[in-house]
């Protein structure tokens, strides 16, 4: 991840502004939550001895879209392969635990196929439920950035998280 998006997450996360509070918790274990997205067909990037947490915290889907606007990084800091998509993700994965404790936010790889962007992309994944998740795209410069939306919606299709 390059400097300048470390020091942006930093700036991010001590923002004085009030952050939202009112959204439920729900924990799913590790174990469980890999035979689910794996059911889903979604394929996990940790060997499968790596469990970083035994459980994973999340919310739903009216809980995430009050966590994303917050969690969408300037897309002028987008530098090739030193502050790309993956990066944007891994961002955002990061400010949802620190800053809203809930871990249950996933960088995701996969495709995207629409009228700004074909091809491998690297975006988010969060845990809405059991056997259920969206998707969003931290990169202010995407149309989409900061909503959720489906698996195959606006041509996002992910094929494997960490």
């Amino acid at each position: 991840m390059s400097c300048r998006l470390l020091k942006c997450l930093a700036t991010c996360l001590s923002d004085k502004e009030p952050l939202p509070t009112n959204y439920p918790r729900y924990v799913i274990t590790w174990k469980e939550l890999i035979a689910n997205l794996d059911e889903l067909g979604l394929e996990l990037m940790l060997k499968s001895k790596f469990k970083p947490d035994y459980n994973v915290s999340y919310t739903d889907e009216t809980g995430w879209a009050k966590i994303i606007p917050y969690l969408v990084f300037p897309a002028d800091m987008y530098v090739a392969e030193d502050a790309d998509c993956d990066d944007y993700a891994k961002a955002a994965s990061a400010k949802a635990a620190m800053e809203f404790k809930r871990n249950g936010c996933f960088q995701c790889w996969g495709t995207v196929d629409n009228e700004q962007a074909k091809g491998r992309h690297a975006f988010n994944l969060v845990i809405t439920g059991v056997k259920s998740f969206k998707l969003f795209d931290p990169n202010s410069g995407f149309p989409y950035a900061g909503k959720l939306f489906g698996q195959g919606e606006y041509g996002y299709i992910a094929r494997a998280w960490k």
